[in-house]
């Protein structure tokens, strides 16, 4: 597929890149194809994840492609429920995948300490699994290992919040494509799967077999050996009885139950599922009054006509938000998001300010306009979650002079003193999407000495101007 990096797209790091820019705090984990690294971004302190894969552990063509299908994927993929990707690049021996890293626990883990889960808390859970099932489907990628284990939880204030992880598998289709593979965990596994014949439907069936499991503590379809657990999915049976089901509501049970049909045609899409009664009575937790009239002061102010700017800042703000800022702002951008779908509308803008503040602030439409106009960097009409923490974190607390010495040098990988096209595109993709010629358009931005590079006085100016 056209979209798919390939080898060469892949920045070229010195091999103390990640020593000088991250502490490394230990090994996490390891398998024959990759090891992981726990590691601190030393300008913030922020813990992340390294995956390292040794080249010489995927020397096959295929095993390079599914990296660089993974890579692909995860570095366009942009929803507050999905885990982030900061960068990746390579040295002479490995490559290198830094990703957000997650203190809480799993689904999984918090089901095996909390046997019980209230239904008001598996209403929260499956919400937002709901929510990024919709993002995937709108962009056709099926995960193919929806389970509990990948599905993760903050820590402290963001405690409840849900992020899906593990890219492994998933696959992008085109228009009328099907898959034939059977990969993921057997009691996840929908009909249509075992039977070789899927799209990312599949991913909702297992949506379904996760509610199940939150509400009783077992699988919907179970068996002594797997060719049973097969039987039971193919054939769609499963009961609501047993004492765990004695005082969960009808309306769950029909929610389970649409998600678990085993013709695709017939089951509950992700926004059916949204609309669901059982899922009406949820209501996102008001930010304090606080911190909201920070975020409309900061997304007010906020001000670039250069897009190569805007585009930095996206990429910085990524890279340099704390943790305590992620939590603040997870819960604002959750807030205004109503419709879950990753994007804040204009109209979500307008009522969020109207729950928030009444009629308080003055010029209301007028601000919203200028917020779009300015901050909505893909000129979509809507606020993605990465263009809400760029505005709403302001530029002052992204931007310092002795911050941009060592961002300037994360973008130049070849460590000439210069950034050039391809450069500014290895940094920049996931911010913006253009064509090489578009690059080059964008470097005249700021290149005033007219060579076709950016030096680092050239980007301190741009960085520091008010433009």
């Amino acid at each position: 597929m056209s979209f798919v990096i390939s080898l060469s797209d892949i920045p070229s790091r010195p091999d103390s890149y990640l020593r000088e820019n991250y502490t490394i705090r230990g090994n996490i984990g390891s398998n024959p194809k990759e090891y992981l690294n726990k590691i601190t971004l030393k300008e913030t302190n922020e813990e992340r994840l390294a995956r390292i894969v040794p080249k010489n552990s995927i020397s096959s063509i295929e095993g390079q492609n599914r990296l660089l299908y993974e890579i692909s994927v995860l570095s366009r993929l942009e929803h507050q429920n999905l885990g982030g990707l900061y960068e990746y690049y390579q040295d002479l021996y490995n490559y290198y995948i830094v990703m957000e890293r997650f203190t809480g626990e799993s689904l999984y883990e918090r089901l095996l300490k909390t046997k019980n889960q209230s239904e008001q808390n598996c209403m929260v859970y499956m919400q937002q699994l709901l929510a990024v099932l919709r993002y995937l489907s709108e962009n056709r990628v099926a995960h193919r290992d929806i389970k509990m284990e990948n599905l993760v939880f903050g820590s402290g204030e963001c405690s409840n919040k849900l992020k899906l992880v593990s890219f492994s598998l998933c696959h992008i289709l085109r228009e009328n494509e099907f898959l034939s593979d059977k990969v993921g965990s057997p009691y996840y596994l929908a009909p249509e799967m075992i039977r070789r014949h899927y799209d990312f439907r599949c991913d909702w069936w297992s949506a379904g077999v996760v509610m199940y499991i939150i509400l009783s503590g077992s699988p919907p379809f179970a068996g002594k050996t797997e060719n049973e657990i097969i039987s039971n999915i193919t054939a769609g049976n499963f009961t609501f009885t047993g004492p765990a089901w004695k005082d969960v509501s009808n309306q769950a049970k029909d929610f389970i139950s649409r998600l678990l049909r085993v013709n695709p045609d017939e089951r509950l899409t992700p926004q059916q599922a949204l609309d669901h009664p059982w899922l009406s009575t949820t209501v996102p937790q008001a930010p304090s009054r606080e911190s909201s009239a920070q975020f409309v002061s900061d997304l007010s102010q906020f001000r670039s006509s250069q897009k190569l700017k805007k585009s930095l800042l996206k990429y910085l703000s990524a890279f340099f938000i704390s943790p305590e800022e992620f939590q603040e702002l997870y819960g604002l951008f959750s807030y205004f998001d109503s419709n879950l779908n990753g994007r804040i509308s204009k109209n979500e803008l307008k009522e969020g300010f109207i729950r928030l503040f009444g009629n308080r602030i003055r010029n209301a439409e007028q601000e919203i306009e200028k917020i779009l106009e300015h901050a909505d960097f893909d000129e979509s009409g809507e606020l993605s979650y990465n263009e809400f923490v760029t505005a709403a974190i302001g530029r002052q607390r992204v931007i310092e002079q002795r911050r941009l010495g060592r961002i300037f040098k994360s973008i130049d990988a070849n460590d000439n003193g210069f950034i050039d096209a391809q450069e500014l595109q290895a940094a920049l993709s996931r911010c913006l999407s253009k064509n090489n010629s578009a690059w080059e358009g964008l470097i005249k931005e700021c290149d005033t000495n007219g060579d076709g590079l950016i030096d680092l006085t050239e980007f301190t100016n741009l960085m520091l101007s008010n433009k």
